[in-house]
């Protein structure tokens, strides 16, 4: 009795992913979604930019790279120790912002408190 073995597939063939002429920008053939693939810090991110059109994926991917590559250099300053008051103030703002429990007046307040903060000598 001769057993004969097959080799499966990868579940991601490198036929279902096609370049495209701009960097960072790739194309999932099967859906036609484009989806950008950087390297931050040396960690590679492949996320969805949740479209078919080109265009509006050039669009998206700049913004997309711009984002991960300042959380990336935040998220680096706090781990090394080297926040300032000004990385603390801007981490601070963009978390109470982004916060859609609070309400307007709270956000407000925050701002108030952070005002005579930044005004020191």
């Amino acid at each position: 009795m001769i057993q004969t073995q097959t080799v499966p597939e990868p579940a991601e063939s490198e036929k279902d992913w096609q370049k495209t002429q701009y960097s960072n920008l790739i194309r999932y053939v099967p859906s036609g979604t484009y989806y950008a693939r950087l390297r931050v810090k040396g960690k590679l991110i492949r996320r969805s930019l949740k479209t078919d059109t080109l265009s509006v994926a050039k669009l998206r991917l700049s913004d997309f790279e711009k984002a991960e590559r300042q959380g990336a250099e935040a998220r680096n300053s706090v781990s090394a120790g080297r926040m300032n008051m000004a990385d603390a103030i801007a981490i601070h703002k963009k978390r109470v912002a982004s916060d859609v429990s609070l309400k307007p007046r709270t956000k407000d307040y925050h701002d108030q408190r952070i005002a005579p903060l930044i005004q020191m000598p």
